[in-house]
């Protein structure tokens, strides 16, 4: 358990930092199809899809965890405050084994079985993997919203039943999959240049949720390299039984015990 926790903990710094693409109200209701227009060069890409806007967003469930020498699983309970704070605690049978918090700044974990805390600057990745990793990126991540804002030099694609936005940076790669029917992210895939470091992000068994309809399943891989130039695989599963959008001011306790290390 200590050693699932420290590496779920890591696996999800991965997922945002390889999901940076570049440098650069109460009631509760679906964003209008979106038409993105940018007037500074006249141009105009009708990409169209529909984000959750929200106060508070909560939900539990299971999450699974597998590199090429382990699997773990767990139970999850997450709590978001939009644009403004994640909060995730993690248990198996029924004991709480740690818990954690997004900020706009700091990622700060407690690990109860070892009894050890961590405290991570977001600006201190975004400085080491040269990406502009932000708060908005694991948030969107985990309501399955658009990570990026669509760009006048985007390319935009319609392949079946579906809406593909590709983009293509000197640092980055990236295509986004909107279903057609119900206007929502189905995948994504980053490459991030020159080493092919790959995130895939999956999601699924989308179900309604106040007048939204919300994945309950999201499979996120990641590939990258070593600094010695080992390959390492990791792959994050998640799956919600339990979702509930702005029922009520939601509580994000959170403390570091001094006895931890």
């Amino acid at each position: 358990m200590s050693n699932f926790i420290a590496k779920v903990l890591m696996a999800f710094l991965g997922l945002g930092m390889l999901c940076a693409c570049h440098k650069h109200s109460k009631s509760v209701k679906t964003t209008p199809t979106q038409t993105i227009v940018h007037k500074k060069d006249s141009c105009k890409i009708n990409f169209k899809y529909n984000n959750l806007i929200f106060n508070y967003f909560s939900a539990k469930g299971k999450i699974s965890y597998q590199d090429q020498n382990n699997s773990y699983n767990a139970n999850f309970n997450l709590r978001i405050k939009k644009d403004s704070i994640i909060w995730v605690s993690v248990s198996l049978f029924g004991v709480e084994g740690a818990r954690f918090i997004i900020t706009k700044d700091s990622i700060f974990g407690v690990n109860k079985m070892s009894k050890e805390y961590y405290i991570y600057s977001i600006d201190h990745f975004s400085k080491q993997f040269n990406v502009d990793l932000t708060y908005k990126t694991f948030e969107s991540i985990l309501v399955g919203n658009m990570p990026i804002d669509p760009h006048c030099s985007d390319t935009l694609l319609f392949q079946g039943n579906y809406e593909i936005l590709k983009r293509d940076t000197s640092e980055n790669n990236f295509e986004a999959y909107i279903n057609g029917q119900n206007l929502r992210l189905e995948k994504f895939t980053v490459v991030q240049k020159p080493l092919s470091n790959t995130l895939n992000v999956n999601y699924s068994d989308f179900q309604s949720v106040v007048n939204l309809f919300m994945a309950h399943k999201a499979d996120v891989s990641i590939k990258y390299f070593t600094p010695d130039n080992r390959v390492v695989y990791n792959s994050v599963f998640l799956e919600y039984n339990k979702i509930d959008i702005d029922e009520k001011e939601l509580k994000f306790p959170f403390s570091i015990p001094n006895r931890f290390k």
